[in-house]
């Protein structure tokens, strides 16, 4: 299964530019657009990076599939870098060791 998995600090990033775009740019009509960087990730890649990024081993295992789930979901994010003239900066490496070191500072508290 082939899932997107999306970083917060990509998306903040996005903000500053959809502002832009509709407050001094004056485009008063709705975009829709598709976050992300186009490139999808199975779970177990997710587990596979966040092990190899962080030097920590996860339990795991698999299972039959939940009732519902496709089996493939991407966005298609040409519109986005043709509008935003943008890409995301961050890799899914940057998100597991962000993720992990923002995790890492609430479990010390």
């Amino acid at each position: 299964m082939i899932k997107l998995f999306f970083f917060t600090c990509n998306f903040l990033f996005l903000i500053k530019f959809t502002i832009f775009i509709f407050l001094f740019k004056n485009n008063n009509k709705l975009i829709h657009l598709n976050i992300g960087t186009g490139k999808g990730y199975s779970v177990l890649d997710l587990i596979k990076a966040f092990e190899k990024t962080n030097k920590i081993k996860i339990n795991y295992k698999f299972t039959n599939r939940r009732s519902g789930d496709v089996g493939i979901s991407l966005a298609n994010t040409e519109k986005m870098v043709e509008i935003l003239k943008w890409k995301p900066e961050k890799s899914i490496e940057d998100m597991c060791r962000d993720g992990w070191k923002w995790q890492k500072s609430k479990i010390q508290k």
